[in-house]
């Protein structure tokens, strides 16, 4: 093991997010992976559970009660939301940096958290710590940050398209509709009746819909913060039967042409690795599944007074692993890409 590579170990490694993380920090030049755990799991070798993995180190699950924070530069928590605020601190308070891909930080207070999440945060002193892990969004914050909160993977791609239009003041009302397809893989690895198979297979189902979804209050938050004015969203998530990917067809009112909405987004990403503006039609799912992109296109329709975003990008990746990796670069330093292109 190369001496000079930052420690790392993945918390509750057994997931479709942690399967994606895995495979990125094995490829990474400058990480060594030195723990993974699973109660469910402990005992079993990396390799056996992840066989496709064939660049992995050769490590074995442990539980969580075994990994010693004094060895760590870094951990990634691939926990459930109400896990992840019970783990975070034990490696917090041993000066090991966080970064949480659950939901138990993304939201700045504990009674937010309470409205979206149903139960009480028992953690309010790290809450308050926590920096959203949007790099485009926190990129001059996150390097100083001991715990980041990676965002949802819904709030990602909507975010990226809407809120350099909201800044240049084109968006008329406070209203926007999402209309948001995922594949399976978003609905996590445990199965559900949902889930299974033959419910999915050609088939599209609606969850959640209107205003009860809790990406919903992180994506009305971080909407507020950077653009000073309060956005209601209507929000209608579905699963498609694919394994992953996400495309998020949004409406909004405007009265821009579409030649003036792309050149406002052309403008925001120019510099920007990780987010493509089509500078005709629009995104779909193949365009960015496997990579870390977010791809955005518009179409205005100005006679009615409404913009129509199209964002697509891999759930599993900018909407958490890769975006996760992200995060890791800007905490120590290094190119942003690094392990990502």
């Amino acid at each position: 093991m190369n001496e000079n590579k930052k420690r790392i170990a993945v918390i509750g490694a057994t997931g479709y997010t942690a399967h994606e993380l895995i495979r990125l920090l094995a490829g990474h030049p400058q990480v060594s992976l030195v723990a993974v755990t699973s109660e469910s799991e402990a005992g079993k070798s990396l390799a056996e559970y992840y066989p496709d993995l064939v660049s992995a180190p050769e490590l074995v699950f442990q539980h969580l009660s075994q990994i010693d924070p004094g060895g760590l530069d870094l951990v990634f928590l691939c926990t459930p939301h109400g896990e992840s605020q019970r783990i975070a601190p034990l490696f917090l308070e041993n000066s090991v940096r966080v970064i949480d891909l659950s939901g138990d930080y993304r939201l700045r207070t504990g009674d937010s958290y309470r409205r979206w999440y149903g139960q009480p945060h028992s953690d309010p002193e790290h809450l308050n710590q926590a920096v959203y892990g949007l790099p485009e969004l926190y990129r001059d914050v996150i390097p100083r940050a001991r715990l980041v909160a990676n965002p949802g993977c819904y709030p990602t791609g909507a975010l990226l398209a809407l809120l350099p239009l909201s800044r240049a003041g084109i968006l008329a009302g406070n209203r926007i509709i999402i209309d948001a397809k995922s594949g399976v893989s978003g609905a996590g690895k445990k199965p559900t009746p949902r889930t299974h198979f033959v419910e999915v297979n050609e088939n599209i189902s609606v969850y959640n819909a209107g205003h009860r979804h809790r990406h919903i209050g992180e994506l009305e938050q971080e909407l507020e913060a950077h653009t000073g004015g309060r956005h209601s969203v209507v929000f209608t998530p579905q699963l498609v039967p694919i394994n992953r990917g996400i495309l998020e067809t949004i409406y909004v009112e405007t009265d821009r042409s579409t030649e003036e909405v792309l050149e406002i987004l052309q403008a925001a990403y120019a510099e920007e690795p990780f987010v493509r503006i089509w500078p005709d039609g629009l995104p779909d799912i193949h365009s960015a599944a496997g990579s870390n992109m977010c791809h955005i296109g518009a179409h205005s329709e100005s006679a009615l007074r409404t913009l129509i975003l199209a964002v697509a990008f891999d759930n599993l990746i900018k909407g958490a692993s890769g975006q996760a990796v992200q995060n890791m670069n800007l905490l120590f330093g290094w190119d942003e890409t690094l392990g990502l292109l």
